[in-house]
């Protein structure tokens, strides 16, 4: 809630508790230099009142898109600051709703600045659910939140609340929740992206399905996988993950990233 809304309820609240027209207020004031009015319920609500005229305006933001895709997207975690000075700014960043990982907030402004496409939030819905990323949504004045989900779990909390924009696996999905997917991009209301992360063991994007469910984009994971996939987790390059990436793909590819090398945002295309 805005402050201008809060203080136009403070201000019905206080009219509605008077006993006595605003008429006979008037009147009393007029002919009774005595009269206490600034004890009034009346002369609080004229208060608040006075105190939105003198509110700063409220910032503008730019309308989202009309249909967001998840392409050339950076879904940010423990590393904001990173995101926003390195990501190219064709990319929308997407930040964490985990409250382990929201020292993003003073960065909004400055990656709204940038001149990027739509900034957004995203949950795991898993340990941080969708009503928190909605939450910070409406708090931030952002133009999206996005789900996960890497297992049915996650993508039927996800979907259970509306999501219009996914990552995760296709391919850990029951056949059902796949058909569900598919036709939820097929009516235009959902955008996915194919987690590809190679850093954890997993094919390279070359290599990469998912499971015939229409995805607008692959999501390569730019963080070192060996504690999560020890013997098969690494951290992969950018220039690694490019190698092994169809042109097509790379040119909307997007990125989860931690613990990122120096620099290593720049590289995205």
């Amino acid at each position: 809630m805005s402050a201008e809304q809060d203080l136009l309820e403070s201000a019905g609240a206080h009219a509605k508790a008077t006993t006595k027209s605003w008429d006979w207020y008037l009147s009393q004031i007029r002919a009774n230099p005595s009269y206490a009015y600034k004890n009034t319920q009346w002369y609080a609500a004229g208060g608040d009142l006075e105190a939105v005229k003198h509110l700063p305006p409220e910032p503008v933001v730019p309308p989202a898109p009309a249909r967001i895709a998840l392409q050339n997207v950076v879904f940010v975690s423990d590393t904001p600051q990173q995101a926003v000075n390195e990501a190219p700014t064709h990319y929308a960043l997407l930040f964490s709703a985990d409250p382990a990982y929201q020292d993003w907030h003073d960065l909004v402004a400055r990656a709204r600045g940038q001149g990027r496409p739509w900034l957004g939030v995203w949950c795991d819905c898993r340990s941080t659910l969708p009503p928190a990323a909605k939450r910070l949504m409406e708090q931030h004045r952002l133009d999206a939140w996005c789900g996960q989900g890497e297992n049915d779990g996650e993508l039927l909390v996800a979907l259970e609340h509306g999501a219009s924009l996914l990552v995760g696996n296709a391919n850990a999905w029951a056949p059902a929740n796949a058909a569900r997917v598919t036709s939820l991009i097929g009516a235009g209301s959902l955008s996915f992206s194919q987690e590809a992360y190679t850093n954890a063991g997993n094919p390279w994007p070359e290599a990469t399905s998912a499971g015939g469910v229409p995805a607008a984009s692959l999501t390569i994971g730019l963080y070192d996988a060996s504690g999560e996939q020890p013997g098969v987790g690494r951290y992969i390059t950018v220039a690694e993950y490019q190698a092994h990436t169809p042109p097509a793909l790379w040119g909307q590819i997007c990125a989860y990233v931690s613990g990122l090398h120096p620099g290593e945002l720049a590289q995205l295309p």
